[in-house]
C-alpha cells in the first residue's frame, strides 16, 4: 500500500509492524523451540526411563520364569516321590496285614500244638499212673510169690526126670544151652 500511495510513513509503518511482529513471531519460535528442546529433553529422560524400566522388567520376568521352571521340576519330583512312597505304604500294609494273618495261623497253630501236648502229657500221666499202679499190683503178687516161690524151691522142683537125662548142669562154654545139654538133648 505504501507503494501505490507513494507514502513514506505507511512505508515506514508498515515495515515497523512487519520488523515487530517478526520479533513476536521470532520471540514465539525461540520460546517453542524452548519448550521443544525441553520436551525433548524430558521424553529423552523419560524413554531412558521407560527402557531401563523394560530391561528390569525382562530381567524379573526371566527370573521368575527360571524360579517357576525349577519350582515346577520340584513339585514334580515331589509328586513322584509322594506316589512312590504311597505305593510303598500300601506295600507295607499288605505285607502287615499278611503278617497279621500268619501271626494269628501261627497263634492258632499254637494253641492246637499246645492242646496236642497238653493231651500227650495227659496221656503220659495217665499211664504212669497206670503203671504205677500195675507195678504196685506186680510188686505186690511178686512179693508175696517171692517168698512162696523160695519156699517152693527149697524142696524137690517136681517129679523126678524122665529116664535118659541126666542132672541139669551149666556147661562153662555154651552157657548151659549148647548140644549134649540135657535141655535140648542130643541132636
Amino acid at each position: 500500500m505504501a507503494s501505490k500511495l507513494h507514502s513514506p510513513r505507511l512505508s515506514t509503518l508498515a515495515t515497523r509492524v512487519k520488523l515487530d511482529a517478526f520479533e513476536r513471531v521470532k520471540k514465539a519460535i525461540d520460546d517453542m523451540i524452548a519448550a521443544l528442546t525441553d520436551e525433548k529433553a524430558a521424553e529423552i529422560k523419560h524413554k531412558d526411563f521407560c527402557v531401563s524400566e523394560l530391561n528390569e522388567n525382562q530381567l524379573q520376568t526371566q527370573k521368575k520364569e527360571a524360579e517357576k521352571e525349577d519350582l515346577s521340576a520340584k513339585i514334580a519330583t515331589t509328586e513322584t516321590t509322594i506316589r512312590d512312597l504311597a505305593a510303598a505304604i500300601d506295600t507295607l500294609k499288605a505285607e502287615i496285614a499278611e503278617m497279621q494273618v500268619q501271626l494269628k495261623r501261627a497263634g492258632e497253630d499254637r494253641e492246637k500244638e499246645n492242646a496236642d501236648f497238653q493231651t500227650t502229657v495227659a496221656d503220659q500221666r495217665e499211664t504212669q499212673r497206670l503203671l504205677k499202679a500195675a507195678l504196685e499190683v506186680l510188686a505186690g503178687f511178686y512179693g508175696k510169690s517171692k517168698a512162696a516161690a523160695l519156699v517152693q524151691r527149697q524142696g524137690p522142683a517136681g517129679p523126678a526126670p524122665p529116664p535118659g537125662f541126666d542132672e541139669y548142669k551149666k556147661s562153662a562154654a555154651s552157657g548151659g544151652l549148647g548140644p549134649g545139654s540135657p535141655l535140648l538133648g542130643s541132636e
